[in-house]
């Protein structure tokens, strides 16, 4: 098990506009319930092995220009930024994000080192866009970093795959679900 208690688990984005099919900018409709589920499973397991659960979201501004890009998704305050009712939760470890880098809340780090955490395990999405960001700051940060493959989507297979096979390149560690919990 390499989940143990200097592990925090971060649940990236997994909002209503991106894993539900009628949502603002939802992920490949097939990879939502592979990786809920997967998700769900570590969430389940974190709490006895002491590991921290933390759920990171993006809550942007109306004003913000990039939110063309997005199709308006996860403005603040809106139906489609709250956590997807799927989503497992054990707690309200929740910090928001309005970039690609959940390190960019300073409160998240502060939190982690106050919590003697040394890896962080991430699932979510988007694979090529926040989980990518945040695995990157995380290791800039000092962490050991890993993505779950099976509980991360993206747009498409192509761009999920190439987003964790370039991570794994920069020195990320990209395993199963079933490898953290055998």
């Amino acid at each position: 098990m390499l989940i143990t208690n200097q592990t925090a688990l971060l649940v990236v984005d997994l909002q209503v506009d991106f894993i539900d099919p009628q949502g603002r900018y939802p992920v490949a409709t097939h990879h939502i319930e592979p990786m809920l589920a997967a998700t769900n499973r570590l969430i389940a397991a974190a709490p006895s092995h002491g590991t921290q659960v933390i759920y990171i979201g993006n809550e942007y501004s109306p004003r913000d220009l990039a939110n063309l890009f997005r199709n308006h998704s996860a403005i603040k305050g809106s139906d489609g930024s709250q956590l997807d009712s799927r989503v497992s939760r054990i707690n309200n470890h929740y910090f928001s994000k309005d970039q690609s880098n959940a390190f960019t809340n300073p409160k998240l780090d502060l939190f982690l080192r106050e919590h003697n955490v040394k890896q962080l395990v991430l699932t979510g999405v988007y694979a090529s866009a926040c989980v990518r960001g945040t695995a990157l700051a995380g290791l800039k940060h000092g962490y050991q970093v890993s993505v779950v493959s099976d509980a991360v989507a993206d747009a498409s297979d192509q761009r999920r795959n190439a987003a964790l096979n370039g991570l794994q390149r920069k020195g990320v560690a990209v395993l199963t679900n079933a490898q953290l919990l055998s």
